[in-house]
């Protein structure tokens, strides 16, 4: 899924999906809140989400390159 979502927003210039707005869509459902409650704490959350999945949606050859290794 992160390797297809590189390639996703290595087109950036072409779809307007760069690696934040892929994680902004993708992340909270790869990395779910234990709870479904939304208060000033899940917003929080979901910005860490967030940035957690752009890190590994931009690193993600990286990632899969030192698993493989």
């Amino acid at each position: 899924m992160l390797q297809f979502l590189s390639r996703v927003a290595d087109k950036e210039p072409i779809n307007k999906m760069g690696a934040a707005n892929l994680a902004t869509v993708f992340g909270p459902n790869l990395l779910r809140r234990p709870d479904s409650e939304i208060n000033a704490s899940a917003v929080q959350d979901y910005a860490i989400i967030n940035s957690i999945t752009q890190t590994l949606i931009e690193q993600s050859e990286n990632i899969l390159l030192v698993r493989c290794a």
